[in-house]
């Protein structure tokens, strides 16, 4: 497609005009400095997934799930804006508030006295990971040329691939050893050494104007509307999937609202005469809103692959979170080769649409055969399966991205950078959720007999049906638990066969993304 001039700012297109390239020295150290940040941003978010019993055990069980729920909410909600905000403002300023915020609450989320305060910190942590999320793949846009960018791009993939998965290890590992308050500070040696580099050499200009005309240029009921619809939606689904209650008026109305908040917005953004936070004149570029969809996908197998893959090795093995954890290093290791090896490949044949096909048919291939999977296979096969499903997901991080900025404007671009990061967060929250509610359904209706035959297990049936794998080796009779065992590792397996499927029609997708190689040559 044709590039037109679009009526949202020029303020990206002049910072990239007047940007000195960095010698190749310092770019290494600003790319480097990126993936340090954009690891640390992911790495937030789920390094408490294996903290949480040492967190309850301190600061009581009270809404312990929203430890977790109220970073990974506010993350989400809002990286569109922060895209639009460095539009506005420039790029350091929200490089340099999401650093601080992500930084400063890390501190108190450690030192956290009670529930409630951690909470409120792991809430503003989601809010400064946000901007870091959007403004290191928005920045590496505007200091590469995107004929070499590819070979960038991998790198940070990787790094933010590796911050999913390490998570619950390290999380599990640390608390266990230093204690789960320094899952929290962590955060800051990392961020400092992201801070230093990027604040020193990333000097990308700002644009002219006061700051009450600059909060004149945003449009404040577009991001209001936004981010209360993704909050909204977001509590909805997690409310339906925590609980499997996808009936009780809880969760339907939240959904509701929050869908009915979108189709506002969509509304606000078209009528506004402000620079939109989302243009949706973005969605007449073929590969953005294909893009947008693949991402949705790649998110939602991404998250359940890294959710459900440690959980059936806490069932088949006996593993704590953190030896599950450990169990999963042939996924981390194939994310980092085909994220880092896709990037190198885009940069030195300049095409990228093939690595879309290859990672879907790898996602598709290798969650199908982790449907084949079996408590009693050893684990060379299983992690030969994990594998293929990791390369997949490597495969398909670069050039997703790239493939929607190539057909932008440059006053387009961070805005789109930006959305490709929502809604591949997006996708993973909400394929997550619905996952669990799909998993624990399956295993209640399998395991129903059960109960009902042996009413002496029941409860720890039901605990199992909440999340607690190991719950199964509490079971003395050796044939009920293989039973519950096989029964629950089946409900998980039918979540991975959906995830096959789902990534056949990432697949299908794919096919309709165009090269665009007007800025690749």
């Amino acid at each position: 497609m044709t590039k037109t001039s679009s009526p949202v700012s020029s303020i990206t297109f002049v910072a990239r005009k007047r940007h000195k390239p960095l010698t190749p020295t310092k770019l290494i150290i600003v790319v480097a400095a990126l993936a340090v940040l954009i690891f640390s941003a992911t790495l937030s978010g789920t390094i408490v997934s294996t903290a949480t019993r040492s967190i309850s055990k301190d600061l009581g069980h009270d809404n312990i799930t929203w430890v977790a729920q109220a970073f990974l909410i506010l993350c989400t909600a809002l990286q569109p804006a922060w895209g639009k905000f460095s539009d506005i403002f420039g790029r350091r300023i929200p490089m340099i508030m999401g650093i601080v915020l992500l930084a400063i609450f890390s501190g108190l989320a450690g030192a956290s006295v009670n529930m409630m305060m951690l909470i409120i910190a792991r809430a503003i942590m989601g809010i400064g990971a946000s901007s870091s999320l959007a403004m290191v793949n928005i920045i590496l846009a505007d200091i590469v040329p995107i004929r070499k960018r590819g070979k960038y791009m991998g790198f940070i993939s990787a790094a933010n691939g590796v911050g999913q998965v390490i998570g619950p290890l390290l999380g599990g590992l640390i608390s266990d050893t230093l204690g789960w308050r320094w899952t929290q500070f962590i955060n800051i040696p990392l961020l400092i050494v992201a801070a230093v580099p990027l604040i020193m050499f990333v000097w990308l200009p700002t644009p002219g104007g006061t700051v009450l005309q600059k909060l004149g240029k945003v449009d404040w009921k577009g991001v209001a509307c936004l981010v209360l619809a993704t909050v909204l939606l977001l509590l909805g689904v997690d409310f339906g999937g925590t609980d499997n209650s996808w009936g009780k008026p809880r969760a339907y109305t939240l959904m509701l609202a929050g869908i009915l908040l979108f189709v506002g917005f969509c509304f606000i953004e078209l009528k506004t005469s402000k620079d939109p936070i989302i243009s949706m004149q973005l969605m007449r570029y073929r590969n953005v809103w294909i893009n947008l969809v693949g991402a949705l996908i790649t998110g939602s197998v991404m998250y359940v692959g890294i959710f459900y893959i440690p959980v059936f090795f806490t069932a088949v093995y006996e593993a704590t979170a953190t030896k599950a954890g450990t169990l999963t290093w042939p996924w981390m290791v194939c994310v980092i080769i085909s994220s880092v090896g896709c990037g190198i490949a885009i940069t030195k044949y300049g095409i990228y649409r093939p690595y879309l096909w290859i990672g879907s048919i790898l996602l598709s291939v290798g969650f199908g055969l982790m449907y084949t999977l079996k408590p009693e296979q050893n684990f060379t096969k299983q992690a030969i399966y994990i594998s293929i499903v990791g390369l997949g997901i490597g495969f398909r991080l670069p050039p997703a991205t790239i493939s929607a900025q190539a057909v932008v404007t440059k006053e387009e671009l961070a805005s789109t950078t930006a959305l490709v990061n929502f809604a591949r967060s997006m996708g993973g929250i909400l394929g997550l959720s619905i996952s669990k509610a799909i998993q624990s359904s399956s295993f209640t209706s399998k395991a129903s007999n059960l109960s009902q035959l042996h009413p002496e297990y029941s409860h720890i049936i039901s605990e199992v049906a909440k999340g607690k794998p190991l719950e199964i080796w509490k079971i003395q009779d050796e044939i009920i638990r293989d039973s519950v065992l096989k029964d629950f590792v089946d409900s998980i397996k039918i979540v991975f066969l959906i995830c096959s499927i789902i990534a056949i029609i990432g697949l299908v997708f794919s096919f309709y993304i165009i090269h665009d190689d007007s800025e690749y040559y």
